[in-house]
């Protein structure tokens, strides 16, 4: 995103592991932003939203690749292990659409890129829950896409392939943004 000239945010559940990241980023304050927080937390989302639009008056494409994973049989493991998979992998991505979505609606225009994975499609022996929280990514952002869902001018995907799939997905949010002049760099 940075070699394309957008401003990026970013988040990360530990403090160490984002503020590593935004040092090898090597930009500038005014293209990255470094949000610690937790996808758990709704306020997390509505904070990191706000900040974008606060910053650069808009959001125009959205990442949600947030996930655990708590491997074992669905008959092994817990309710609470359950509900940490489906509430990181699954609601993160809904909390984070939620807050986002606002901006992009406003702007007539945005994308939205939700990490999935693989394992959505093709289960994975002593991973049950990461599957299905993943085959939800899959879902709830394909009804994000559906004309009924969302206005014509945003493009959502859920992607099984993060670096190209993701990468295939905002290019054309990319071009799109420059071409109509509105990149804010």
């Amino acid at each position: 995103f940075l070699a394309d000239g957008m401003a990026v945010l970013f988040t990360d559940v530990n403090r160490e592991d984002g503020e590593r990241t935004l040092g090898d980023l090597r930009a500038t304050p005014e293209q990255v932003i470094f949000s610690h927080g937790n996808v758990r937390d709704p306020a997390h989302s509505d904070a990191v939203a706000r900040a974008a639009v606060q910053r650069w008056g808009r959001i125009d494409v959205l990442v949600a690749n947030a996930g655990v994973q708590t491997p074992g049989r669905l008959v092994d493991c817990t309710d609470d292990e359950l509900k940490t998979v489906l509430d990181i992998n699954l609601l993160g991505v809904a909390r984070i659409c939620r807050a986002a979505l606002p901006s992009m609606i406003e702007g007539r225009k945005g994308s939205v890129v939700a990490i999935s994975s693989i394992n959505a499609l093709v289960g994975f022996p002593g991973m049950a829950a990461y599957d299905a929280s993943k085959a939800a990514v899959i879902a709830s952002i394909a009804g994000c896409a559906s004309r009924s869902a969302r206005p014509a001018w945003i493009s959502a995907r859920a992607s099984r392939w993060p670096a190209s799939a993701a990468r295939s997905a905002w290019t054309p949010a990319i071009r799109s943004c420059r071409d109509s002049g509105s990149l804010k760099t």
